[in-house]
């Protein structure tokens, strides 16, 4: 039996508000945003990207003086050629003058959820096969007769399988995924959670929790998804609906995620090394 959690990475913030709203006079941002652009700044961003979008909106009507790029075709299946020259491969992209590269490491925690969830299913589904495939090219998931950075069916089959459930944690709106993924094989076992535009002033993992891209419901949407789990796994998901609720009541007493959520870091590879090493003796 093999699940696979898919981690995507695509999709980094530069700027990033505590909240859904947007600047409320009218131009009050004008000289930050010409001050920018007369920096030599570049904003290479992409119209499906929800974090360019977000990043626009902090500067309200004053966006119209930054000094933005437009990479996506307007199908949303490629990129432009000024892009592509340039080397983007996520958005958004910030270059300066310089040449300085900024991207946020805010994708950094999908990538922590991931593996956190993989933790918790080799704790709780020992005998459940996990592959975490880590994605920094969103191109690649394309044929290769679509655009040059595709993967073969034959290499994109390899790594997703034809017929195993794949869980695409993913920094960005989920249907872009099922559109450049529609023509794989596996495509129809494809699950995405990405961005639902859900947030408020909270904790960081709390705000993952809203968009449901926690280490919770992933697990939660791998025992659904592979076959005969789900009877077997039914008290995990009763751990998963507690822990939620420890985190909701947790949050709202002290202001801050739990300590087992800002104190985690991977430690499976340490378990195992230990693991053969104690067999060696």
């Amino acid at each position: 039996m093999i699940g696979i959690l898919i981690l995507g990475t695509i999709g980094t913030v530069l700027l990033q508000a505590n909240s859904t709203s947007g600047p409320t006079v009218a131009g009050m941002y004008n000289t930050l945003a010409k001050c920018i652009k007369d920096s030599g700044a570049t904003f290479y961003g992409a119209f499906w990207c929800p974090h360019c979008q977000a990043q626009k909106k902090l500067f309200g009507s004053s966006v119209q003086y930054l000094p933005y790029v437009e990479c996506s075709t307007p199908d949303a299946n490629g990129q432009t050629p000024e892009c592509t020259a340039k080397g983007i491969t996520s958005y958004p992209t910030w270059i300066l003058k310089d040449g300085t590269i900024l991207k946020n490491e805010n994708s950094a925690g999908i990538t922590l959820e991931t593996l956190a969830a993989v933790e918790m299913l080799r704790q709780h589904c020992p005998e459940l096969k996990v592959r975490v495939v880590n994605i920094v090219d969103i191109m690649t998931l394309q044929p290769r007769s679509e655009h040059p950075h595709g993967l073969t069916d034959a290499d994109f089959d390899a790594l997703f399988t034809k017929d195993k459930p794949v869980i695409f944690a993913y920094h960005g709106y989920p249907w872009l995924i099922h559109r450049l993924t529609y023509r794989r094989t596996n495509h129809k076992n494809f699950h995405v959670r990405g961005y639902k535009e859900e947030g408020t002033t909270t904790t960081p993992f709390d705000m993952v929790v809203l968009n449901d891209l926690d280490r919770f419901h992933l697990v939660g949407d791998v025992i659904d998804r592979v076959p005969g789990l789900a009877a077997r796994a039914a008290y995990v998901k009763q751990f998963i609906r507690d822990k939620l609720l420890d985190h909701k009541a947790y949050i709202h007493k002290y202001g801050q995620d739990m300590p087992e959520i800002r104190s985690w870091s991977w430690a499976a590879r340490t378990d195992t090394i230990d693991k053969k090493t104690r067999r060696s003796r």
